[in-house]
This record gives C-alpha cells, structure tokens and sequence, in this order.
C-alpha cells in the first residue's frame, strides 16, 4: 500500500511537472504540421487560479487545412452525415457568459434584403411573377415546391410563407405530405397509418427512393389484402390550411387494381377503383368542408406506392414542405427525369425554393468549388423537369460552434453562402441572403439570446419564432420583388 505522504508528494511533483510546461506553451498551442496540439500556457493558468477569463475578446480561428476530394466523393460524404439537428451543442459552465441579445423582431422586419440575380438580370422570376400577375391563382393552381434540409422540417419557414402567399393570392391546404407520417408535422394536420406500411426517405437512400422520391420519400405496402389505411384529423379549425375541399393521391407501381375508399368522420363516402400503374397517377376526392376526420383505405393485391397526398382547393397557391433531413441538396440529379417531368406537370409547379448549407459547413474546407458545381447541377436538373420553372435558392443561415469560451460562426460559412450563390447565378436562378439577413457573422447567438429567444441552443436550427422571422422577412423580399416587377411590367 502507498502511504499518505508519499501520495502527496507524487501528486506534487506531477503537478509542478505540469505547471512548468505551461511556461514554455506559446499561444495557441504546439503546431506540428498540419496538426494543433493546444496546452493552457501560464497566464491561463494564472486566470484559471484567480477565477477570471480572460480579457481578449478577439479568438483566432484555426482553420484545418484538409485537401478537396473528388466532387462526387464528397457529395456521398455530405449526405451520409449525421444531421446537425442530431448533434447539438449544449451550453454548459465553461461558456463566458453572454449578455441578452439587443435584437428584435421588429429590428430585423425594418429592413429588406432584397432577392439577388446574376447581373441585375431579373429573368430568374419572371416566369413565375407572369403567372400571378395574369391572375392565374384566381382560377387554378399555382404550384410552389419548398426544398431544404431539417431547417424546414415540421413545415417550419414554409408554412408561414404559405400564409403569406396564399393571404395574398388564394388558396387553402398544407399541400403535400407524405402517405407515412413524420417525426415532425404540420402543425394542423394529425396524421397516422395502420397496416403493413414501410416509408423510404431520401435520407435512407437506396435507388427506388432515389428515382422517385421527389415528393419528399415513398410509402408502400407489398399487399393490400388487410386493407391498409392513411388517416388525417385537423387540428385547429380557424387555420386557413383547415378549409381545404380536395385530396389528391398521387400512387403508382401496383401489379393489379386497388380498391381506394376515402372515409370521412368514421362514414365511408366515396371509392374508386385504381388501375395498374407502372409510373404516376393521380386521383382527386371533393372533401366536405366540415369534416374533420379523413381516412383512405386500400384493399387489393400485390404491392402499391403511395407518393404523398395533397390537401389542397380548386384554385390558389401551394407551397409544399419536402425537407430532406441531413442533405446537402445533392439529389436531383438522381431522380427519373421522366418521372420527375410528369410530377412537374401534374402539380403545375412554377417555383421551386431551395434551402440547404447547414450540413456542408461543418467540413471546413479550404473552397467549396465542389459544392457549387454540385448546386449548380442540381438546379439545372429542376430546370429540365420543366423549363418554365422558377428557381429561388435561400442561403444557408448562421451557425456557430464552440470556440473555447465563446459560440462563434464556422469559419466557412461565408465560403458556403458564395458556392450557393454563384450556383445560382450561373443556373439562371435567384438568391436570398439567409446569412446576411440574420445580420452576419456571429448573429446566431443573438438569435439564440434574443428575448424571447430565436433559435436554439444547438447554434443552428431556428425555432418556431425564428421559423417565423426568417419567412416574413425572405416573404417581404420576394414579394417587394414582385411589386417591383408588376410596375414594370405595366410600364412596358
């Protein structure tokens, strides 16, 4: 056994053996190469003993130098990548303390960031602007499809925008969802399944969801003798997307007919036989406006796909939630272009929003000239879906992580928000400036400290306020834009 004493004088001489190493440490630590080793140096220590921080408010970023891989290499790594929402960084003790933060909504609502084109050339919407300055809203569908990564996920931003537009233009409905419910859904739809349902995200990969997930995933059942069901229960009855008064079924690949019965309030009101399909089709039931519980029931043999359900009206616009949890956007290019045209034409889509970048920042590179060539590529594919689409690509929004005893913003998020960009504008599409509407370098932990807060204490995702913020204001941009192009558009 040791004895007390010579414990005491072991853990002594260790220490002291600890403290003499930290006089000779520099600042930032050891550099070896490509590699940083950091070590407390002796005024550190000296802080840490007297229980101050120190006093520097300046914090130099090392930024990891690490070599670009082949684009398509890299894209796989990207979408592989646990999302950031699954990795949140958590404030502990050791974070200085920060003041609450000065900004408000009402701070940020005063100012416009306005829509940005490639050489002020305004062409990028004009396809889309056309259509509802010619009323078309007024007597059938306008489609809007909102991609993006789990920035969006719950119908968060989109639905607020939804409201907007559709104050502004008509219609009522969440749009699509898919036949699978999710972790996160709409705030006004309740949605569950019974029966041998299996769902594919595009983040569960594979090819079959690859080629035809563009509504957000895949729903099927290999046979539906037991007669599977998708159910539907409003919640909240004053919401706008409450008085929808149609459900469209977008199904395909069954071997053989299928029995489709629509159930409303318990009561069955309506059936229709579907046949086979190889590829897409679609079918549309009138909803009761008072209803408040809808139920589709399958029976049939073999299996049945179910791309997603669509709560809508006759006329008006949609914007639909497709959020792609952990993506860097890289998946149009994989979907079946004669499969993603017929989508495109059914739903009459004439903007597509893109919104992703908050999984691509992690990486830290040195350029993100492969990131830009993979957004422009993607924007081109949406583009040959069909030609008269319009293509707004959103930024990617602050974020921070922990840089010793502050949140400071990844040191490529800059580097990302201009791949996004110049993608856009060399595709033809238009570009909003998330970051810089947020206010820049370091706005996260505003957003997160605001009072009530903004965001959430990963340093990433919006909540539901800062949802709400980011979407009237990326709105208020959009539609200055269309105001500007309607007196335009007059003059001419």
């Amino acid at each position: 056994m040791f004895k007390p004493l010579k414990t005491l004088i072991f853990l002594t001489l260790i220490m002291l053996v600890l403290l003499g190493v930290a006089w000779f440490v520099p600042e930032g630590g050891f550099n070896f190469g490509d590699f940083n080793i950091r070590y407390p140096n002796i005024d550190k220590v000296k802080l840490a003993i007297i229980g101050e921080s120190p006093k520097s408010d300046t914090l130099e970023i090392k930024k990891e130098q690490i070599e670009v891989a082949n684009s398509i290499e890299v894209t796989e790594a990207i979408e592989v990548k646990p999302d950031s929402l699954l990795v949140a960084q958590v404030a502990d003790s050791t974070i200085e303390p920060i003041k609450p933060s000065p900004i408000t909504p009402e701070l940020l609502k005063e100012r416009i960031i306005p829509i940005e084109f490639a050489d002020n050339n305004k062409s990028a919407l004009k396809d889309f602007f056309v259509y509802l300055a010619e009323g078309k809203t007024k007597t059938e569908q306008v489609r809007v499809m909102h991609f993006g990564d789990s920035q969006i996920e719950g119908d968060r931003i989109t639905m607020f925008i939804r409201s907007a537009l559709q104050a502004r233009f008509g219609g009522n409905g969440v749009g699509i969802i898919p036949g699978y419910p999710q972790s996160y859904q709409p705030l006004n739809v309740k949605h569950s399944v019974s029966g041998d349902w299996r769902y594919t995200s595009l983040h569960d990969g594979g090819n079959e969801v690859s080629q035809f997930g563009l509504l957000g995933g895949i729903t099927q059942i290999e046979d539906g003798s037991n007669g599977e069901k998708i159910e539907f229960k409003k919640v909240g009855k004053d919401a706008r997307s409450n008085h929808f008064k149609r459900l469209r079924v977008f199904y395909g690949q069954n071997d053989s007919t299928y029995l489709m019965e629509l159930g409303v309030n318990d009561q069955i009101v309506d059936a229709e036989m579907l046949p086979k399909i190889e590829n897409i089709a679609e079918h549309r039931f009138s909803i009761p406006e008072l209803s408040n519980k809808l139920e589709l029931q399958f029976n049939g043999k073999g299996p049945l796909t179910v791309y997603g359900v669509s709560m809508e009206s006759d006329w008006g616009i949609y914007v639909d939630n497709i959020p792609q949890r952990g993506s860097s956007g890289a998946v149009f290019t994989k979907f079946d272009t004669e499969f993603s045209k017929t989508v495109f034409n059914l739903l009459n889509v004439k903007l597509v929003i893109l919104q992703y970048g908050v999984n691509v920042v992690p990486g830290n590179l040195d350029n993100y000239n492969y990131y830009e060539e993979i957004l422009y590529r993607q924007i081109k594919a949406i583009k040959s879906f069909k030609p008269d689409v319009s293509v707004l690509l959103i930024g990617v929004s602050d974020m921070s992580r922990k840089n010793e005893d502050k949140f400071e913003s990844y040191p490529s998020i800059e580097k990302v928000r201009n791949a996004q960009r110049n993608a856009a504008f060399r595709a033809g599409a238009a570009f909003w400036d998330c970051y810089t509407a947020m206010g820049g370098k370091n706005s996260m932990p505003e957003w997160v400290n605001a009072n009530p807060s903004l965001a959430t204490k990963d340093f990433t995702h919006f909540n539901f306020r800062g949802a709400k913020l980011i979407a009237e204001m990326f709105t208020a941009s959009l539609l200055n834009e269309y105001s500007n192009f309607q007196s335009n558009h007059k003059s001419n």
